[in-house]
């Protein structure tokens, strides 16, 4: 007996994951994610208005990225990046993509990609906090100034955790503690705080902590 495989017309080959912020073998909450996605016409004839759909609920992934052509025999690849949520469990989560478009040829005969599946899988350090969006509402402030900072504190480790919070600047004498609270696993706290800029504060850029 003989055997052989028929490809589909439109086919998905390839799905590359590329972790823009940290490990490639260890994807963290808050990492930004890169997929490069490879799609074949392995027919004779052209396949136009090529739509890849990207999805995973968990990830709060659901991306349709830009139609394109695809003349028979050629393949295209096409990338699509997002951010894992900071609320993510630890596991392994298969992304699914899929891809269809129409025969140039046959009006109307639409040529869809089997399903395609990549696992990315999620770790979490034990113990891991973050400080991010944080802002001033006026970034060029004088002597005597009130200053309001905005920034949000997120839990992206595994555990539960204790979190105390202090803004300072050693030159400009400011070391006030801002609050204290509990922070769950996966959670964020946003928090406003205002501070008067001292009086005999000289022309410079100042850096807070």
């Amino acid at each position: 007996s003989i055997s052989f495989t028929v490809a589909d017309i439109l086919e998905i080959t390839n799905v590359e994951i590329d972790d823009k912020t940290g490990d490639d073998d260890d994807h963290m909450p808050g990492d930004e994610i890169e997929l490069t996605i490879t799609v074949v016409n392995n027919g004779a004839d052209d396949i136009r208005d090529i739509e890849v759909e990207v999805d995973n609920n968990k990830l709060d992934l659901d991306e349709s990225l830009p139609e394109f052509n695809l003349d028979g025999g050629d393949d295209n690849e096409i990338s699509v990046t997002f951010t894992i949520p900071y609320d993510t469990d630890e596991g392994t989560y298969a992304i699914k993509v899929d891809a269809s478009g129409e025969d140039e040829d046959s009006p109307h005969t639409k040529r869809d990609a089997e399903t395609y599946e990549v696992d990315l899988k999620v770790k979490r350090d034990k113990h891991k906090i973050i400080i991010e969006d944080v802002s001033l509402d006026n970034a060029k402030s004088t002597c005597g100034d009130a200053v309001k900072f905005s920034f949000k504190v997120s839990n992206i480790g595994r555990e539960d955790e204790d979190v105390a919070v202090t803004i300072r600047n050693t030159a400009l004498g400011i070391d006030k503690d801002v609050s204290n609270f509990e922070l769950d696993s996966g959670k964020s706290e946003s928090i406003e705080e205002t501070i008067t800029i001292p009086s005999n504060a000289y022309n410079e850029k100042f850096t807070f902590i």
